[in-house]
């Protein structure tokens, strides 16, 4: 997965800038697409403004460590959903 989220989605916007001419997009992803997502984002920053939107289904992320005033609301749902 880190190899993909550093070399292979990189690549991929990249094609679809060159061949849309668009530097903005949606990025949909599940499970292991939004782990390279995440990675991307943190290993090569430079490609975070390509992403206009993400939305990540089933996502392979650890929420409880973090500083976000919004995600601090949102992680006590999983609970009540399960």
């Amino acid at each position: 997965w880190h190899e993909i989220g550093v070399y292979d989605l990189p690549a991929t916007l990249d094609y679809i800038v060159e061949k849309t001419g668009n530097p903005n997009m949606s990025y949909i992803g599940y499970s292991q697409g939004t782990t390279a997502l995440f990675v991307m984002a943190s290993e090569r920053p430079e490609y975070v403004d390509k992403i206009k939107g993400m939305v990540c289904m089933a996502p392979i992320a650890f929420l409880s460590n973090h500083r976000s005033p919004l995600l601090k609301c949102v992680v006590p749902l999983h609970i009540v959903m399960k």
